[in-house]
C-alpha cells in the first residue's frame, strides 16, 4: 500500500517548521520504508502495520516540541497489486505522452 501523510505542528512558537520537520524526516529516512517527500507532504509505501507504525512515531516525535498536532494521512491500498511509488505518475505520463514537470 501507499501512503502519503502530513504531520503538522500546532503552537510551536514559531512559524519556521524546519527544525521539527527534520526530526520526522529523520524518522522516515531511518525506518528503512521506501519514501518521496516533497514541500507539502510524504509518500512511504509498505504493509499496513509498518506503514502505520512509521506514522505513528512522526506523530509521537512531534508532539515532543508542539502543544498540539495535526496528522492527515491518505491510503491508497489494492487487491492483488503492490503499488509502488512513481508508478501512477508514469502511468499518467505514458497517457499524456510526454513527462509532466517534477
Amino acid at each position: 500500500m501507499m501512503v502519503d501523510f502530513r504531520v503538522v505542528p500546532i503552537g510551536t512558537g514559531s512559524s519556521s517548521l524546519s527544525a521539527e520537520m527534520a526530526e520526522v524526516l529523520r524518522e522516515v529516512d531511518s525506518s528503512g520504508v521506501t519514501y518521496k517527500t516533497n514541500d507539502m507532504r510524504t509518500v512511504v509505501e509498505g504493509d499496513w502495520d509498518t506503514v502505520m507504525g512509521l506514522i505513528k512515531r512522526c506523530h509521537d516525535k512531534m508532539m515532543e516540541n508542539a502543544e498540539r498536532v495535526s496528522t492527515i494521512i491518505t491510503i491508497d491500498d489494492r487487491k492483488g497489486r503492490a503499488i509502488h511509488i512513481g508508478e501512477k505518475v508514469s502511468s499518467i505520463e505514458k497517457a499524456l505522452g510526454k513527462s509532466l514537470c517534477k
